[in-house]
C-alpha cells in the first residue's frame, strides 16, 4: 500500500470581492488577497500541495462564509488556513499586533496558532497580541464548520500605523514565516526569473504598475516600470524601488488610495517581470503624466517631452 507523503493545505482570503472587511490605513480584503498567493507560493516551495481561494461572487456575509467553508470542505487537505486583518476603533500610532485564532478546546490547532503567531512576530517585529498571539474562539464559522484542523490568522491591525508600516516593510518575510510555520518545513527562496528584484520591492512595483496603468496596453504598463527603474538608476532619485515610489508628490496612487486597492493579476506580474528582464521602451524617461491636462503643466515647461503612449506623456 502506497503512503501519501505530501502535505496538503488550503488557504483562503477573508471576506470577498463584494463583501467588505476592515478598512482604515489599508483594506483587509485587498491585503488578504496579496498575502494568500504569496503564502501559497512559499508553501509549494516547502513541498506542500497548496490551494488558494478568493470569493468573487458572494454579495452578503452569509453567502460569503458559506462559499469559503464549502470550498475548503470540498478539498482533500490536511489543514485549513484563513487569512484576515483586524481592526479596533480609531486610527492609532501604537502597535496592536498579530493574533492567530483557533477553535476552543483543540490542543493541536492551539499549538499551531502559537507557532504561527510567534513566527510572524519574529519575522516582522509585530507584537504578540493577548500576550502569546493566540485567541481561542468558539464563535467563528470558519473554525467551527471546516472539517479539517483550521486556524484563522489576523496578520495585523489595519488602523495601527506601526502595524501597517511593519507589515509593508516585511511583507515577504511574513508570508514566508506563515508558510513555514503552518507546514513545519523550510521554504526555498523565491527568485523571479532573470531579475534581482524580489520580496517587498517586487510587490511594490507590481502594485504601482497596476495602479498607474492597468487600463493601458502591454507597452504602457512596462513603460511605468521602465520609468521607475530609470529613477532607481539615476543619481537624481533614491536608489531603491520603495523610496522612489513613495517619494513625496511623485506617484498619485500612493496618496489617493489606488496603491492600497491594487490587485495585480498574472498579466501585470508577467509584464513587470518582462520589464525587469530588460524590455525597455522609455528612451530614458524619468517622468510621465496623463496627456489630458498636460498643457500648461510644469512638466511641459521644465522637462523635455519625449513621446505619448496611451493615456500618458513621457518626459526626461
Amino acid at each position: 500500500m502506497s503512503m501519501r507523503t505530501r502535505m496538503r493545505i488550503a488557504v483562503s482570503s477573508g471576506h470577498g470581492l463584494h463583501v467588505a472587511g476592515a478598512r482604515d490605513i489599508i483594506d483587509e480584503v485587498a491585503e488578504a488577497r496579496r498575502v494568500v498567493p504569496k503564502v501559497a507560493e512559499y508553501l509549494r516551495r516547502c513541498g506542500v500541495d497548496a490551494t488558494e481561494f478568493h470569493d468573487n461572487i458572494s454579495r452578503n456575509q452569509r453567502d460569503n462564509i458559506n462559499a469559503i467553508v464549502n470550498h475548503h470542505n470540498g478539498r482533500a487537505r490536511d489543514l485549513d488556513v484563513s487569512v484576515h486583518f483586524n481592526a479596533v476603533w480609531g486610527t492609532r500610532d501604537a502597535g496592536t499586533g498579530v493574533e492567530v485564532c483557533h477553535r476552543t478546546g483543540n490542543a493541536e490547532t492551539a499549538a499551531l496558532a502559537s507557532r504561527t503567531a510567534r513566527a510572524i512576530a519574529d519575522a516582522s517585529g509585530l507584537i504578540l497580541r493577548r500576550g502569546d498571539g493566540t485567541w481561542a474562539r468558539s464563535d467563528l464559522a470558519f473554525l467551527n464548520r471546516t472539517d479539517a484542523p483550521a486556524i484563522l490568522i489576523e496578520v495585523c491591525f489595519v488602523n495601527s500605523r506601526t502595524d501597517v508600516n511593519l507589515y509593508r516593510r516585511r511583507f515577504d518575510a511574513i508570508c514566508k514565516a506563515i508558510a513555514e510555520a503552518v507546514s513545519g518545513r523550510t521554504a526555498a527562496a523565491i527568485e523571479p526569473g532573470g531579475s534581482q528584484v524580489a520580496g517587498e520591492e517586487l510587490d511594490i512595483l507590481r502594485r504601482i504598475a497596476w495602479a498607474e496603468a492597468r487600463g493601458e496596453d502591454d507597452k504602457g504598463i512596462m513603460l511605468v516600470v521602465n520609468v521607475i527603474m530609470n529613477r532607481v538608476n539615476s543619481p537624481r532619485f533614491p536608489g531603491n524601488i520603495r523610496d522612489v515610489v513613495f517619494q513625496p508628490n511623485q506617484f498619485s496612487p500612493t496618496w489617493n488610495g489606488a496603491f492600497e486597492r491594487a490587485m495585480p493579476d498574472s498579466r501585470i506580474n508577467n509584464l513587470v517581470d518582462r520589464a525587469l528582464r530588460g524590455e525597455d521602451y522609455s528612451q530614458g524617461a524619468l517622468f510621465f503624466r496623463p496627456v489630458a491636462g498636460a498643457k500648461g503643466s510644469w512638466h511641459e515647461t521644465a522637462l523635455a517631452r519625449l513621446f505619448d503612449h496611451g493615456a500618458h506623456r513621457f518626459y526626461r
